[in-house]
């Protein structure tokens, strides 16, 4: 097989068909076993971030940044 065989995808869009017409392309919704753990673990992962910076350690916010005064505490 030559190079221009293997090349030949090149030569058309992938997203127009043969007519001229476009051929519409639809993500499909991820499936699998892992699929509903990781969303219950980003659910955790934002609201950790979005709760620490009022949760208080020593006087000090759980999570800080301030970076005019140079001042971060990050799970003190």
């Amino acid at each position: 097989m030559s190079t221009q065989d293997q090349e030949h995808f090149r030569d058309s869009i992938g997203t127009i068909n043969e007519e001229g017409k476009r051929n519409f392309i639809y993500p499909k919704k991820p499936k699998g076993r892992f699929t509903k753990y990781r969303s219950y673990v980003s659910w955790i992962l934002l609201s950790i971030l979005v709760i620490s910076p009022f949760l208080k350690v020593d006087g000090n916010q759980f999570l800080l940044f301030n970076v005019m005064e140079g001042k971060y505490h990050i799970f003190v």
